[in-house]
C-alpha cells in the first residue's frame, strides 16, 4: 500500500512539474495564484519579508505594514509585488 501511495505522489509530482516547464498560450487558476516571471518580477530576487498585520473584526478593519528585502540582480525601473 505504501508502494502504491508513494507512486501515486511521485506521478502527480512529476506531472505538476512538468506543467510548469511547459510554455502555454492559455492560463488557469493555478497560473494566476501562482503568477509568472513577468520582467517587473525577473529583475529582483526576495530574500526577506515581514508581515505585520492586525485584524479587528469588530471593527471590520485589516491594516498593518510589510518589510520587504530583495536582491537586485540587474538593471529595472518597476518592481511588481503580489
Amino acid at each position: 500500500m505504501r508502494r502504491l501511495i508513494l507512486c501515486a505522489f511521485l506521478i502527480l509530482s512529476f506531472q505538476t512539474k512538468a506543467q510548469l516547464l511547459q510554455n502555454k498560450e492559455s492560463f488557469n487558476l493555478e497560473d494566476t495564484l501562482r503568477g509568472t516571471i513577468t520582467p517587473e518580477r525577473a529583475w529582483w530576487d526576495l530574500q526577506f519579508y515581514h508581515l505585520k498585520v492586525a485584524v479587528k473584526p469588530e471593527d471590520r478593519t485589516i491594516s498593518g505594514s510589510t518589510i520587504i528585502r530583495y536582491k537586485v540582480l540587474a538593471t529595472g525601473k518597476i518592481l511588481q509585488i503580489d
